[in-house]
């Protein structure tokens, strides 16, 4: 029945020929991803250049998006809301999702009026998002996600748009890495540079305990650190315990020594330092 629907919807616009002075550009978005092994990822699939807010407004789509099938695996499809919404019976979804292996279709059409498609537009938006997953790319290697082909786009009121550049999207695998080798990878570690597996934090500042002797928490170990260091010097002081062995006493302060005048960290999460 979809495919039926699509003959009967993108017939009716062939030959329906004008002259247009606006040329759109059909881009997916972002340009380049990196993306760790096993991992989910979306690309957007985003038109610009008919103007804000006025004609040409795009009416359909009919796009073809090109990948690997041994390196990704397509997840799932879901149309912007620019064409009007398909749940209110505004648009028509006649995507063919994936048709064959690394080969997915989007397409729309949509029933708002050529004042309500303009409105809705601006220069840049959105005409579908794809989720991906990393299946099968090694780390450190790419693949690309490209606009196979433009089988239509037109305008509200049925008349083609000329497109004027199509680009794709660069999907690299991360190369994991645990510098400090306990099993933390750097991107999720509090401590990139000295091993905690157990990622101790007893402050919540996203900086693990052993790198973490910032005691007042102004991103800069100094003597402020070390006056509260000595205020509970051979207590139980979970904050000041750097090294996790129940106790505040010389060890803990030897780990203050070493990272005296510094920042704490370095942390591979987002933490109260960073910008």
């Amino acid at each position: 029945m979809k495919t039926i629907k699509r003959i009967a919807v993108f017939t009716a616009m062939a030959g329906l020929y004008s002259l247009n002075a606006s040329a759109a550009t059909l881009s997916l978005e972002p340009s380049a991803i990196s993306v760790a092994p096993g991992s989910g990822f979306s690309i957007d699939l985003a038109v610009s250049g008919l103007g804000n807010a006025g004609a040409p407004s795009v009416g359909a789509f009919d796009i073809n998006i090109g990948f690997d099938p041994s390196a990704l695996g397509l997840v799932g499809i879901s149309l912007g809301l620019e064409l009007g919404d398909v749940s209110l019976g505004e648009a028509i979804d006649v995507s063919l999702g994936e048709f064959a292996p690394g080969m997915a279709n989007v397409a729309e059409v949509s029933f708002l009026t050529v004042a309500e498609l303009d409105a809705l537009q601006p220069d840049t938006f959105l005409l579908a998002t794809l989720d991906f997953m990393v299946t099968g790319l090694d780390t450190g290697n790419s693949t690309v996600i490209d606009i196979n082909g433009v089988l239509s786009l037109g305008d509200s009121l049925g008349n083609p748009i000329s497109i004027d550049s199509v680009s794709g999207t660069l999907v690299t695998a991360l190369v994991l890495t645990d510098a400090d080798g306990d099993g933390v990878l750097d991107d999720d570690d509090n401590c990139t540079l000295l091993p905690n597996a157990d990622q101790r934090d007893t402050n919540g500042d996203n900086f693990g305990n052993v790198c973490d002797a910032d005691l007042d928490n102004n991103c800069a170990i100094n003597f402020l650190d070390l006056g509260i260091l000595k205020s509970v010097f051979f207590t139980g002081d979970a904050d000041a315990d750097l090294n996790g062995d129940g106790a505040v006493n010389f060890l803990d302060l030897g780990i203050m020594k070493a990272t005296f005048f510094g920042p704490p960290g370095p942390s591979g999460v987002t933490n109260v330092c960073s910008p």
